[in-house]
């Protein structure tokens, strides 16, 4: 447990190179979810940057339909070229999936600039899809707006490496309370290929999406870093919608 004074010791702790790209791991603390629960959940997907066919590294969550929100180091950190990502959905060992490849990556502003452990408070990145994917397909996850109070229990989502192809989550996390809203720190631990995953609050009874998952905490009792939605996610979020109602009311030759 930690408190906003502790925040300096909270960033030191961080393992580094955040999870998306660390060892797996034996333990899978996010429980895989069963096949009824996974169909409710189609917007997160896998994310890797070999094939479509490869298991994925990383975890991402469609937020609109052309765009997929994950960590930035999932995405290709600082390199000023990087390999096309190709974001997953629907990924199980026996399932059929479905890809989208990435035309257009961009990482927050902040994270090339800041340094050492830091840029964690920064570690996120949007990919824009090639393919917008239908809404009959699939259902964007809703954005938990920046001006409201993170409450109650969190819920976490990722693709464990080495996890079967299978998607975890766990909808009971407590949120530590901290001083700096840069970040959110959780009660839960996530292992590697969670980086990049979503962190979701419940909102009227819907799930929300208020963060992303960056990192892990410690080695004994080890917590959750995220990021949360801030003005930058939103406003990338909100281009999107604009393109896809462009798409929707454009009108074919002819008519």
């Amino acid at each position: 447990m930690a408190n906003g004074t502790e925040t300096s010791a909270i960033l030191g702790g961080i393992l580094a190179c955040a999870i998306g790209f660390a060892a797996p791991l034996l333990a899978a603390p996010l429980p895989a979810l069963d096949p009824a629960e996974r169909a409710l959940w189609l917007a997160v997907g896998g994310i890797n940057s070999t094939s479509p066919e490869k298991s994925a590294t990383c975890t991402g969550t469609l937020i609109a339909p052309d765009l997929v929100l994950t960590a930035a180091h999932c995405a290709g950190g600082t390199a000023k070229r990087t390999r096309q990502r190709h974001f997953i959905l629907g990924k199980t060992q026996d399932a059929a999936t479905i890809y989208r490849g990435s035309v257009q990556r961009d990482v927050h502003p902040a994270y090339p600039f800041a340094k050492g452990n830091t840029r964690f408070k920064y570690d996120v990145a949007v990919l824009r899809l090639d393919t917008p994917l239908p809404a009959d397909l699939v259902t964007p996850l809703p954005l938990f707006q920046p001006d409201r109070q993170i409450s109650g229990p969190l819920a976490l989502m990722g693709y464990n490496r080495g996890g079967k192809e299978r998607l975890a989550g766990r909808f009971n996390c407590p949120v530590i309370p901290e001083d700096d809203h840069d970040v959110i720190v959780i009660d839960c631990e996530v292992v590697s290929g969670n980086s990049g995953g979503p962190v979701l609050a419940q909102v009227d009874g819907d799930w929300h999406l208020v963060g992303v998952i960056v990192g892990r905490i410690g080695s004994e009792n080890p917590t959750t870093l995220a990021v949360p939605v801030d003005d930058w996610i939103t406003d990338h979020w909100e281009d999107a919608w604009e393109r896809a109602d462009a798409r929707a009311t454009k009108v074919a030759p002819g008519q």
